[in-house]
């Protein structure tokens, strides 16, 4: 449905040939110069910001729209899995910048199509409450991007959407207290650069404990408002009452929760761990019984499988069967794992097997660890950032050309170079000729 409904306004607003050349945008992270590039070659008139922000919007609604109809999604048994919940956020992204740019509204068409899909998981009855559950906490703007960015700076950390490539984020923080409370209030200017918006925002943070989290985001405001706030005797008060939009602990996604438990309470991970097999006697002991294990058990097991996933991306996938069963196991928990940390983690690996791949020019075995990974990290499937891996692969396109002559001529070891080089380009969305 959101495709039939976007592609013709998408088409009609769009030059022939404009989308498909966009690829180049993707493969540059969307970069100044290759900004500059495309809109040099499409628009050689000049174009002002405003229908260049508009371009950018629409093509990114038509890469959202594509990545929504990954086939993967909807391989399980239920739609609250990961794979199927991660389509549906590349659709409400979609449908999110086509009401932004098109004035298309699609979303609650979709949503009462949502209401007749049935649901396995006991926790929910129809699709539609698994997309409010699982799909609009996830969706994030601008201004929520800057309050997770004053979030993150408490801790001296920078926001992973900066991490990603896709955004550009930038803090200034003049007030700032590191205490038993944190406190941190400045200003947070976001540019997403797929879409080339921008805002500047005035944000602050305030941390009291993992339950005791407000953060705030408004318009900007000035030194006298933020001398206002930071002069409050009473701070979580002061942000609620001058900031127009509030988060507080339950709003916080699973990923800045866990990056926040870690960084208050290192060896978190391994701590659970630890718990867990302590406990595992009790568990195996239960369930012969016939007996269910207590929550807290369950969650020990479901967060003792995550890190182990998490293990074995960092070691490069070397047993994909073992992966592929423990993601089941994970699947059929109750927690669903950091799938940013697994990407970042992943997307980590492969940039690493593409350096040792092109350090080692005659080694097959740097690209077929490239084809596990990625294979892993379509289980879930997982996010990705592929630009420096991407470009890498680009660059061996010239000796791949001479292995496959080598290959010709009988040479073993070239065939097996070729064949490695073709499968990693191909996962990578690399074209070798």
């Amino acid at each position: 449905m959101v495709r039939d409904a976007l592609a013709p306004r998408s088409e009609e607003a769009l030059a022939a040939g404009v989308r498909d050349n966009a690829v180049d945008l993707v493969l540059a992270r969307w970069s100044d110069e290759s900004v500059a590039a495309f809109f040099s070659r499409h628009a050689p008139g000049g174009i002002d910001a405003g229908e260049r922000q508009r371009a950018l919007s629409l093509l990114e609604a038509e890469r959202q729209a594509m990545l929504m109809q990954a086939s993967c999604g909807w391989f399980f048994d239920d739609i609250t899995e990961p794979g199927s919940v991660q389509v549906m956020r590349h659709a409400k992204r979609a449908m999110d910048l086509a009401r932004q740019v098109l004035d298309l509204d699609l979303e609650a068409r979709f949503v009462e199509i949502l209401r007749r899909a049935p649901v396995n998981d006991p926790r929910y009855s129809t699709g539609a409450e698994v997309y409010d559950a699982l799909v609009r906490p996830a969706a994030v703007d601008l201004s929520r991007i800057a309050a997770g960015t004053a979030l993150y700076a408490l801790f001296g950390l920078d926001h992973p959407a900066a991490a990603s490539g896709m955004y550009d984020v930038a803090g200034d923080w003049p007030y700032r207290l590191n205490a038993k409370e944190r406190r941190i209030l400045g200003t947070v200017r976001v540019r997403c650069r797929a879409t080339g918006e921008e805002a500047l925002f005035d944000a602050a943070a305030l941390f009291d404990g993992i339950d005791r989290i407000i953060l705030g985001v408004r318009e900007p405001g000035g030194g006298e408002a933020f001398r206002t706030v930071w002069e409050s005797s009473d701070p979580a008060g002061a942000i609620a009452g001058a900031f127009s939009r509030v988060y507080t602990a339950p709003d916080l996604s699973d990923e800045e929760r866990w990056t926040i438990s870690r960084e208050i309470g290192p060896g978190i991970g391994d701590a659970v761990c630890t718990v867990y097999r302590d406990a595992m006697p009790t568990i195996g002991a239960l369930e012969d019984l016939g007996l269910p294990a207590p929550g807290a058990a369950v969650r020990l097991l479901a967060h003792a499988r995550a890190e182990r996933l998490l293990a074995m991306i960092r070691e490069g996938c070397p047993d994909p069967g073992r992966f592929f069963a423990l993601a089941e196991e994970v699947r059929a928990g109750s927690i669903e794992p950091d799938l940013a940390a697994l990407g970042e983690a992943a997307s980590r690996r492969i940039t690493l097997a593409l350096r040792a791949a092109a350090a080692r020019p005659d080694d097959p075995a740097p690209l077929e660890e490239v084809s596990r990974t990625v294979g892993c990290a379509k289980v879930f499937p997982l996010p990705l950032a592929l630009w420096e891996s991407q470009n890498i692969c680009v660059g061996m396109r010239g000796h791949y050309a001479e292995m496959r002559e080598r290959a010709g001529r009988g040479d073993g070891g070239a065939e097996r170079w070729a064949e490695a080089f073709g499968r990693a380009a191909a996962c990578l969305g690399v074209r070798v000729t």
